[in-house]
């Protein structure tokens, strides 16, 4: 039978009520279609029950272990038939993924690597080149120094001859910082904060000090008192007695 969605919640509700609250193995019960899809509640021995819908495909979902009401079974199912379409989408684009990504894999079996004999001459090229100049010998100097030219130069010859795919730029070059701007950076950020912190009326480290005026009550210090040059000495005065 047909039900509306107010009719669907009830009838489901009753059907619920006849499930056992525990079982003793997973168990998937069927409870009725939606939009031609099969949909239904799985039972775990241990864990919250899952709810299913089931057409070419099968998707499920988890439940509240405390919540397993009509409305929240008929939720669960509404958003599994309602996300169908994008996962649809994204598997399509996975698969296309992995179809060109074995395409590449296809075409690559097989097949050498395309500059193995540029690979084998630059080494070999190299390996003489440290033998010449790994040799120490004084009689053999004028002779090292000729064939170690004669290397590089062959060397720089190849190099230019092969010609490898460059790695691609980027869109937007990246900014690079230098340890010095860095450094610099670091030393204006500190000023900037440091002067910042310190008050207006502060003086500069490198101004000198002036010294702050006495106050209009301060007293001055008292002057010494001349002293005046001693007196020439006299003698005393004798007295007479009659």
């Amino acid at each position: 039978m047909t039900y509306s969605r107010h009719d669907a919640l009830e009838v489901l509700g009753r059907r619920l009520v006849s499930l056992p609250a525990v079982v003793y193995e997973t168990r998937a019960v069927a409870l009725g279609l939606s939009r031609g899809l099969r949909f239904g509640l799985v039972q775990h021995l241990q864990g919250a029950p899952e709810v299913y819908v089931e057409g070419a495909l099968r998707r499920s979902t988890a439940l509240a272990r405390d919540v397993h009401s009509p409305r929240a079974i008929l939720n669960a199912v509404e958003r599994l038939i309602g996300s169908a379409a994008m996962e649809r989408n994204k598997a399509t684009r996975d698969l296309a993924i992995a179809q060109g990504q074995l395409r590449d894999y296809e075409a690559r079996l097989g097949a050498g690597f395309a500059h193995a004999a540029y690979l084998h001459a630059l080494t070999d090229l190299r390996n003489q080149l440290e033998a010449a100049l790994s040799s120490t010998a004084q009689e053999c100097a004028e002779a090292s120094r000729s064939t170690v030219g004669a290397l590089v130069e062959r060397i720089t010859a190849l190099q230019a001859a092969h010609t490898l795919d460059a790695a691609p730029e980027r869109a937007a070059p990246r900014p690079t910082a230098t340890v010095a701007e860095a450094i610099t950076t670091r030393i204006r950020q500190r000023e900037q904060a440091e002067t910042a912190s310190q008050p207006d009326d502060e003086p500069s480290p490198g101004a000198p000090t002036t010294p702050a005026p006495l106050p209009a009550t301060a007293l001055e210090p008292p002057a010494t008192p001349v002293q005046a040059p001693p007196e020439p000495w006299t003698p005393p005065q004798q007295l007479r007695l009659f």
